[in-house]
């Protein structure tokens, strides 16, 4: 049994929980005296710096030469982990396993553990089963265990089973609030939706920020259909994790159910902080679907004033996008080539690139960057089954358009889309029309279920005569989704069965998402010779004429890239010797002595000074955005708190909303990582000189 997307398990943390591995039981490992050699020593040395690189030349000399170290395989098994080579890491936990000794049956027990979550990422449930019984067998008071394979059996479909090792887990600790959850989640998938509810109450009351219970919480009203009561919960889920794109996506997918309702809970966070670029952002990306592009971009020209250097290509790409789907297809183009000239390698601001041109009707160009996207990802399948419609409809290139749907076709055979665009293309040109009855009984045969925005069944079943069934199969995708995208999809197949009616019915319903479903109307096939229908050109001209003046300044911005200036600032330095530095900065305008370690990757307070920065108002309550795990100088795992400082003046350089943690320590140092600060501009350290050199970038 599959469980639906939206609340399959987030595939457990290896690189974390070997951490934690590491942390607790490394010290029985170590009583072995063949993990106390130089190499092994060195690479551990180099492990606990986060220098992987050199940790793992060191552990490879130290297996070369002594191939029964369990600990050297456990630590190179986190590097090749780290690195996404699971088959190494795999190796290497069957090693670790092997070589550590049957007397320490907790390190067995996590080692176990450790491999069946491995088996449970690469989707190799029998195995993570067995793996996980282990560990339990060994260990049964572990809580993590009874989690994992809890988590397991959720994806599986042996909810029951998976209830049963949730209040395992609870037993070993009731204030486990993660615990508690999955134990609702289970519940959920049970259908007892008031006793889910109830868990997850109380599971807020220990912990009012733990996202992910606001974020069931507001499943189970969806599953109610109350649409107010979701938004509110989606709402919380994400004020504690903004960072999360899994919430930002709830939070948009909720709030199109009641946009206006999501629209007021947007502008009263936004009045109580107008520098929120978390609610900035999402309120970007719901105006659009109110029609308010001009409001859409206003808010993202806002994000890209307020965010650091190395987020602007992420707000760009939606003021691009948005410009793109307003009909601003210069402004769009300017902003993806600016992406584009950040990131040659990438194809998809490459492909809005061509799609723009090929709507202003620059088809050459259009071509070009057809082919310099598909370069860039040959196994990428839409812009190749793109270029073919540029090709048949507008380059009238009828064989160049054939190969590229049959390359499509043979990198992805399972993709319902190419199956359609190549019968429809065959149809329209009247070319090679043998192969027609074959393509659509392919996208009969694959698909299978109605999906929320791309359906083509409707349309197989009418070309192959069975008229009834298409027209009933039709119905049914109205009556269960009710996006834009199913609307137009409606407006052709009612234009191919020639009812006027229904087909401008559902174009009604169609136009609102901007001038881009208006190109789309023009340029559809079955929708073309429609659109000469007097009444029907007439209401067309009228909405797109309504669109324009509301987003009147939408189409008039400015067609030159953002100017920008460079800035360098030489910043004395005091070493204190392991690579790190004391440096003076300001945060939030409070004068601070940070620690500037070129190992470090965060940037990081302790609980003193961020209690003296709330209590004397150099922090709010909104810049509290959530929790973050941390490897404290022990090598243990920590929970502190993620906050957004305003603004850091670094020696001259202005940093604004730097995302920051809060250590739970009060004695912890301030700290500024090198990778941290490297994200802002870069970095040059002059060990004769004692200086840190920082360039930084800024836009106009």
């Amino acid at each position: 049994m599959n469980t639906p997307a939206a609340f399959r398990p987030i595939k457990s943390s290896f690189v974390i929980k070997l951490m934690t591995f590491c942390s607790i039981f490394m010290s029985a490992l170590l009583c072995q005296s063949n993990a106390q050699s130089y190499n092994y020593s060195m690479g551990k040395e180099a492990f606990d710096k986060g220098d992987f690189q050199t940790a793992k030349e060191y552990l490879d000399k130290e297996l070369s030469e002594n191939k029964k170290n369990g600990a050297a395989y456990s630590l190179r098994s986190y590097i090749n982990n780290y690195n996404d080579n699971k088959p190494d890491a795999l190796s290497d936990l069957n090693m670790a396993i092997r070589y550590t000794s049957s007397k320490e049956k907790k390190v067995s027990a996590y080692l176990f553990y450790m491999r069946g979550d491995l088996y449970y990422n690469i989707e190799e449930y029998d195995n993570a089963l067995n793996d996980y019984n282990t560990a339990i067998k060994l260990n049964d008071n572990n809580e993590e265990y009874f989690e994992g394979r809890g988590k397991l059996y959720i994806q599986t479909g042996a909810y029951e089973l998976a209830l049963k090792d949730f209040e395992s887990c609870l037993k070993l600790n009731d204030g486990n609030v993660s615990s508690r959850c999955n134990k609702a989640w289970a519940l959920v998938f049970l259908e007892r939706f008031d006793e889910a509810e109830e868990v997850i109450g109380k599971a807020l009351n220990l912990d009012p920020r733990f996202a992910w219970g606001y974020k069931l919480r507001a499943h189970i009203h969806s599953k109610r259909s109350e649409k107010i009561k979701a938004i509110d919960d989606i709402f919380e889920a994400y004020a504690c994790d903004p960072t999360n794109n899994g919430m930002k996506n709830s939070l948009l997918q909720y709030s199109d159910s009641n946009k206006n309702y999501a629209l007021n809970k947007l502008n009263a966070k936004i009045s109580q902080n107008p520098d929120a670029l978390q609610w900035l952002e999402m309120r970007a990306r719901i105006y659009p679907n109110v029609l308010e592009y001009d409001k859409a971009i206003a808010d993202i020209n806002r994000c890209l004033e307020l965010c650091d250097q190395q987020d602007r290509d992420y707000y760009l790409y939606y003021r691009a996008y948005d410009f793109f789907e307003a009909g601003n297809y210069d402004a769009a183009i300017r902003d993806f080539s600016e992406i584009v000239k950040n990131n040659p390698n990438d194809c998809w601001n490459k492909y809005y690139i061509a799609e723009a041109n090929k709507r202003k009707g620059n088809y050459t160009e259009a071509l070009r960057y057809y082919d310099s996207a598909v370069n860039c990802a040959p196994s990428e399948t839409f812009p190749i089954a793109k270029r073919a419609i540029l090709k048949y409809q507008f380059l009238h290139d009828n064989e160049g358009a054939l190969a590229d749907f049959d390359q499509a076709i043979e990198i992805n055979n399972n993709a319902i889309y190419l199956y359609d665009y190549k019968a429809n293309f065959l149809r329209i040109c009247q070319y090679k029309t043998e192969q027609l009855q074959g393509l659509w009984k392919e996208v009969l045969d694959r698909d299978t279920s109605i999906d929320r925005t791309w359906n083509y069944k409707q349309f197989a079943l009418l070309h192959l005569g069975q008229k009834e069934e298409a027209i009933a199969y039709q119905e049914k995708i109205l009556h269960q989704s009710k996006n834009q995208q199913c609307n137009i999809d409606a407006a052709r197949f009612y234009a191919l069965l020639g009812d006027e009616e229904k087909t401008l019915d559902a174009l009604r319903k169609t136009i609102g998402s901007g001038t881009a479903l208006f190109y789309e109307m023009e340029h559809y096939p079955e929708l073309k010779s429609f659109m000469t229908n007097p009444q029907v050109a007439k209401f067309v001209k009228e909405q797109k004429e309504n669109f324009i003046k509301k987003n009147a300044s939408v189409f008039d911005q400015p067609q030159h890239a953002d100017s920008a200036e460079t800035h360098t600032s030489v910043i004395p330095m005091k070493p204190r010797g392991s690579g790190t530095y004391e440096v003076n900065c300001k945060v939030n305008d409070l004068g601070l002595n940070f620690i500037f370690d070129t190992g470090a990757s965060d940037i990081s307070i302790s609980q003193t000074e961020a209690l003296f920065m709330l209590k004397n108002g150099y922090l709010s309550n909104n810049d509290i955005t959530g929790s973050r795990k941390y490897i404290d100088a022990n090598g243990d795992i920590e929970v502190g708190t993620k906050i957004i400082l305003k603004k850091v003046d670094f020696g001259g350089v202005i940093l604004k909303n730097v995302s920051a943690s809060v250590v739970n320590n009060k004695k912890a140092p301030l700290l500024f990582g090198q990778s941290a600060l490297s994200k802002y501009g870069k970095i040059e350290i002059d060990n004769e000189k004692n200086t840190i050199t920082i360039t930084l970038t800024e836009r106009k």
